[in-house]
């Protein structure tokens, strides 16, 4: 019967660990039980807990309003690093408007400067709720926005109830 290790004991002190090994321990066993109680880097961190993002659709018919806006919702999707369309990893949006013939350019950023996820058509600081709206209905590149939420938002919820992707 082969003798078992001890196991290593962990002593918290603060924001350092320490691991006590014994002396039978070997010094790759000891790195990786180092490495274990090491905090990991931000960056990974947030890929590993951000698994959505927030975006801004019209949630309801463009026709239904309140006051004379219509209602804008934000909504997270799964999130996957977007291009502008959006275009992402699954989907891709083209604006081509069939009755005009013509193909609205994408403009929008869905990252920051730092590679941060953002929401072009937020509410901007300060900007009133009539601006708001009136910017979004008049920009091509919000209903490519909207177009693509909603079509996120119903893979999910297909892939949620099959419990797996499609």
């Amino acid at each position: 019967m082969a003798s078992r290790r001890p196991a290593p004991r962990v002593t918290d002190t603060g924001p350092a660990s320490t691991v006590a090994l014994p002396p039978s321990y070997d010094a790759g066993v000891a790195a990786d039980a180092r490495r274990a109680l090491d905090p990991a880097p931000a960056a990974v961190l947030q890929a590993c807990t951000a698994n959505t993002r927030t975006l801004t659709i019209i949630a309801k018919d463009p026709g239904v309003t309140i006051d004379g806006r219509p209602i804008f919702a934000e909504v997270e999707v799964p999130a996957e690093a977007l291009w502008p369309g959006p275009t992402g990893y699954r989907v891709k949006v083209i604006d081509f408007d069939g009755a005009a013939e013509k193909l609205y350019v994408a403009e929008a950023a869905y990252d920051d400067a730092a590679g941060n996820p953002v929401d072009p058509f937020g509410q901007r600081l300060g900007e009133s709720d009539d601006d708001h709206a009136a910017r979004l209905l008049a920009n091509p590149n919000f209903h490519a926005q909207n177009a693509y939420v909603i079509v996120m938002r119903t893979l999910a919820r297909f892939e949620y109830a099959l419990g797996r992707r499609v």
